[in-house]
């Protein structure tokens, strides 16, 4: 399992190269350049003589040819890695790239603002006001749905419109859901204090 501490991401994303190092002694190659503050890394033994090698690309160019004089190891170059490389090697379709980056960008920020406001309820004169309320809240489409609060709308809608009892508000997507709910009200009549 691939250990992902800040280290090996560093690694992974810096321009580097993994090589072969062949030679009589190639442990000595790789205790020179640790001594010579190389970073080297996914060291391994492939042969007797033979030792797989990853290391920065600047290491590699500044201080591997005098280490490989010095040891008579063969450093041979098996591939190349990292975000540097990586860009360069496909620079030329950067525009795709940057257009396919800005389009994720400007659909997550489509799906951050409110697009419409639907409120349900059976009086056509509670529907208008609840409208005129939540336009004078500033709760119209385009605002920030993470500056919505739901119990705050609630209370004011109930508090505001006349017959209103209790307003459900939800935020289902980009779409803010109103619900209306008015209390029922009987005419009174005369009880005999007499009747259960």
């Amino acid at each position: 399992m691939y250990n992902w501490s800040f280290k090996n991401v560093y690694r992974r994303i810096s321009n580097h190269v993994n090589t072969e190092v062949q030679g009589v002694f190639p442990e000595k190659f790789i205790n020179i350049c640790i001594k010579r503050g190389v970073d080297v890394w996914n060291v391994r033994k492939t042969d007797n003589n033979t030792y797989s090698i990853s290391m920065g690309l600047k290491s590699f160019k500044k201080e591997i040819r005098s280490v490989a004089a010095k040891t008579k190891c063969r450093v041979h170059v098996v591939s190349r890695g990292g975000l540097g490389i990586l860009v360069h090697r496909y620079r030329k379709r950067m525009p795709l790239f940057v257009g396919v980056i800005l389009v994720f960008i400007a659909v997550m920020f489509a799906f951050s603002m409110l697009w419409s406001v639907e409120v349900i309820s059976d009086n056509p004169e509670s529907k208008v006001s609840a409208y005129k309320v939540l336009d004078s809240m500033g709760i119209i489409p385009g605002v920030a749905l993470n500056s919505i609060d739901a119990k705050e709308i609630s209370q004011k809608l109930s508090s505001c419109i006349d017959g209103v009892e209790w307003a459900g508000v939800s935020i289902d997507g980009t779409k803010l859901k109103v619900s209306l709910s008015e209390g029922t009200y009987y005419q009174g009549t005369d009880i005999s204090p007499e009747v259960p």
